[in-house]
């Protein structure tokens, strides 16, 4: 789909790249690449990049030290766009350097807030304001009301996600005070935009909604588009919370192609997680469905995205030290020859057999130092390659157990949607206990591949998880109920861990719908315990009335499903099951097929 001020701007920017190219000198082409960074940044990273290397280059070939800060704050704030905030923080650290060398007080103050900038996306809260009160400090020192501005609106923001609301409104009104005897409409709409959070994060949703509307008649499309797509998704989800269905889709519906035109994929995800919310609250189940995918998928790319790029840059360091390792290598191998040709003039006609002589030793040593280093090296490589064959595989079984959770999430949500349109309490009961069956196995998958260990599953940590989930799943008073685990420190193979993931779903499920009927508080205990070395031991006793023993009978064809699941289940385990009714119903399987990982 195009988006035409994208081809306005694009025209524009390719204009005053081609004026750079025939500029008379470095200063005018330094000011044409400026004005096309300005324009390119906020839409084509990638390509602002680019002109942000060339800015650089041509800065340090005048020698323009000005121009050369100027440049390291490009190349910084292309990498922070693009969500590198560490090689970020490294060039604005640079350009920082180069502007107190220059003396250029203001320029450090403009770094030193994009700095701040940086502590804030890496959730370090608290260096952030402190480096942005710092370069307001800075700013005042030097009257320049346009950064203060500007500083005050950050600090604004931060104090907003800190939920110090009142703080956070007086930056606002600092910062749009200031827009305005600026005259910069497009930082106003966005210190209006501020007074729409404030209002929004105390549920004034009306009042909200008048300030995002302000704010986006100020707002310069041209300019950031990011921020223009960003505030038709605030409009969107304000609609949302008044119920303004039809308003609220049909901001939706134009923010999300700015966004795509714009590569903003954080913001992709979040439009369609709205996007299923305003589907699931009008009651189109299809589209909420179509969405949720949607949704998943975009998660799954960007996540993907974060990885991929983890393994280039741990690549691009690689291949760096083994250039320096070159490096050195050849400059010891060039001292080598200087030193042979010093000595080489220095001898005297008598010495020189006795030279010759240690020369061939030098040389026959020289040629088994560089054999044994060929083989060092070689196996150097050998083992960088498969270090980096196992970091891979690691990577893909990951995303292979998060692409699993993520589809038998898909599922889960599917089987909620459809029980909200239900009203036959068996159907809604069954719909429930198959709901659980498939979250007892989103769990496993779930913990493999935010782990450590990617084949083996904690059982005292999943145990506990899973009964938790139930607990919710049908409400299930905290109060009324006192659950003790006995659990081990196993480490459980997956193929050990799905079935016994299900069967503890079926044994807790069936006490909590019948062992726990009346208001009175009872007792649950879960047992999972490493009885002999050829021997788990799996148990849920309950404190309610008891249970047929005749019910788990392999004879018996009347029990319920979940009944005949465990069955099945245990004799995929190799399983002997127990019953015993003591203050209670006791159901205990003796486990000799698993599988445990040391």
């Amino acid at each position: 789909m195009s988006v035409p001020w994208c081809k306005t701007l694009t025209a524009q920017t390719d204009s005053l790249l081609a004026l750079a190219v025939q500029a008379p000198n470095d200063s005018i082409r330094l000011i044409h690449l400026g004005e096309a960074f300005k324009q390119t940044i906020f839409n084509d990273p990638a390509k602002g990049m680019t002109i942000a290397v060339d800015f650089l280059q041509v800065a340090k070939r005048a020698d323009e030290r000005d121009d050369i800060a100027i440049g390291l704050n490009f190349i910084g704030m292309s990498h922070y766009i693009q969500g590198r905030y560490d090689r970020a923080t490294e060039y604005y650290l640079q350009a920082m350097k180069q502007a107190e060398a220059n003396a250029d007080t203001l320029y450090a103050a403009i770094v030193l807030n994009n700095i701040a900038a940086c502590y804030e996306i890496s959730k370090q809260p608290e260096a952030a304001i402190h480096a942005f009160e710092d370069a307001m400090e800075r700013f005042r020192q030097l009257g320049d009301k346009s950064w203060m501005a500007k500083v005050s609106h950050n600090l604004a923001q931060r104090y907003l996600v800190k939920k110090d609301l009142e703080t956070a409104l007086h930056h606002y009104q600092n910062a749009y005070q200031w827009f305005q005897e600026l005259g910069d409409r497009h930082h106003e709409g966005l210190a209006l935009t501020g007074y729409g959070h404030y209002f929004f994060q105390k549920a004034q949703y009306g009042t909200a909604l008048d300030y995002y509307k302000k704010a986006l008649l100020l707002l310069d499309k041209q300019y950031d588009p990011a921020a223009y797509a960003e505030q038709l998704e605030h409009l969107a989800n304000t609609y949302l919370q008044l119920k303004k269905y039809k308003e609220a889709a049909q901001h939706l519906q134009t923010a999300l192609p700015m966004a795509q035109a714009c590569l903003a994929l954080e913001q992709e995800v979040r439009l369609s997680r709205l996007a299923v919310t305003l589907y699931k609250q009008t009651g189109n189940l299809k589209k909420a469905f179509e969405w949720q995918e949607k949704f998943i998928l975009l998660s799954d790319s960007l996540y993907s995205q974060e990885k991929t790029q983890v393994l280039q840059e741990a690549v691009k360091k690689y291949e760096l030290e083994q250039k320096e390792q070159q490096i050195v290598l050849l400059n010891a191998e060039n001292q080598v020859k200087d030193l042979r040709l010093q000595n080489a003039h220095r001898a005297q006609v008598l010495l020189l057999f006795g030279l010759l002589i240690l020369s061939l030793a030098g040389i026959g040593g020289a040629y088994f130092l560089r054999l044994k280093q060929r083989s060092n090296r070689a196996l150097e490589e050998k083992n960088q390659q498969i270090n980096k064959a196992l970091a891979e595989k690691d990577l893909l079984m990951r995303e292979m157990h998060h692409r699993v959770k993520n589809n038998l999430q898909v599922i889960t949500s599917l089987l909620k949607l459809q029980s909200q349109h239900l009203s036959d309490p068996k159907a809604l009961d069954a719909l429930t206990d198959g709901r659980n069956r498939v979250q007892s196995m989103v769990f496993i998958h779930q913990n493999l591949y935010q782990q450590a260990q990617l084949t083996a599953i904690e059982a005292a940590v999943y145990v506990p998880k899973l009964a938790q989930a139930l607990f919710a799943s049908y409400n299930f008073d905290p109060e009324r109920l006192h659950v003790h685990y006995e659990v081990d420190p196993l480490l459980l193979d997956v193929d050990t861990a799905i079935p016994i993931g299900l069967i503890l779903n079926e044994l807790i499920t069936n006490a909590l719908k019948y062992a726990f009927k009346e208001e009175t508080p009872g007792t649950l205990t879960i047992r999972l315990r490493h009885q002999a070395p050829d021997t788990l031991l799996l148990a849920v006793q309950d404190t309610g009335p008891g249970l047929d023993p005749a019910l788990l009978s392999s004879e018996t064809v009347s029990a319920s499903f979940g009944l005949r699941l465990v069955q099945l289940l245990a004799e995929k385990l190799a399983s002997t099951i127990s019953v015993r009714n003591e203050n209670g119903a006791c159901i205990e399987l003796a486990i000799h097929e698993f599988k445990t990982v040391s």
